[in-house]
């Protein structure tokens, strides 16, 4: 209960997280060969009061499967330096995130993923973008890379 005025944490129930893949400014499903790819995401919370979210970076994983197969995650980036950031949500808000490129290619475990690494398919190869902000799960997003 929260009678007492403090905010209590974030519940899936009221939580809404949306990914976005696009140019950066606005959403695409499509991208041409030399097109920028941006990922980024917005929380909404759909309950009735204020509540506590997690939004640092270190609480924030970028997925990309093709298939069953993961091809790129945020997870295999070098997370050393990343924080959290415990923020209220207000009933009602929406939070937007800075978006961030991703480079076309596959990550590996270790710390790649990047510059150097392997390019992955395109010429209309389908891919799904799944982002987790403080362990509530988005939509799954499917875009093509031409």
């Amino acid at each position: 209960s929260q009678a007492n005025g403090e905010v209590g944490q974030c519940s899936t129930a009221d939580i809404e997280v949306q990914a976005f893949v696009g140019d950066g400014t606005s959403p695409k499903s499509v991208f041409a060969k030399g097109d920028d790819t941006q990922l980024w995401f917005s929380v909404t919370n759909n309950g009735p009061q204020d509540c506590l979210m997690n939004f640092g970076a270190k609480e924030q994983i970028f997925t990309i499967t093709s298939g069953a197969e993961t091809i790129w995650t945020s997870a295999h980036c070098d997370r050393s330096g990343l924080t959290d950031q415990v923020m209220t949500i207000a009933s009602g808000e929406q939070k937007i995130s800075t978006p961030s490129p991703w480079l076309k290619v596959r990550s590996s475990s270790g710390g790649g993923c990047g510059e150097g690494q392997t390019p992955v398919v395109t010429g209309g190869a389908s891919y799904h973008l799944i982002i987790t902000v403080g362990g509530f799960e988005s939509n799954d997003l499917q875009f093509i890379l031409n």
